[in-house]
């Protein structure tokens, strides 16, 4: 269980990284609506998967939010 738990949480982060660095600046809304829609998951992502890998790839700087606007993300590349 645990593993397919990790699993899921790096596939997450993949779609995450890879849907950022096509288009770069996305707000909130939009990236989790990408995210659950992307067909490459055998699964649904659930909002606080979402969220979570979301908040540790800003850690990890492969994205950061807008200044000026919170809900924005932005890739850096």
């Amino acid at each position: 269980q645990r593993q397919v738990e990790q699993s899921r949480c790096y596939a997450i982060q993949a779609a995450i990284v890879r849907i950022m660095k096509t288009r770069q600046q996305l707000e909130h809304q939009t990236l989790v609506v990408e995210v659950r829609s992307d067909k490459s998951f055998n699964f649904k992502p659930c909002l606080p998967s979402i969220k979570k890998s979301i908040d540790f790839l800003i850690s990890k700087e492969y994205i950061e939010r807008v200044e000026d606007q919170r809900n924005v993300y932005s890739y850096i590349s």
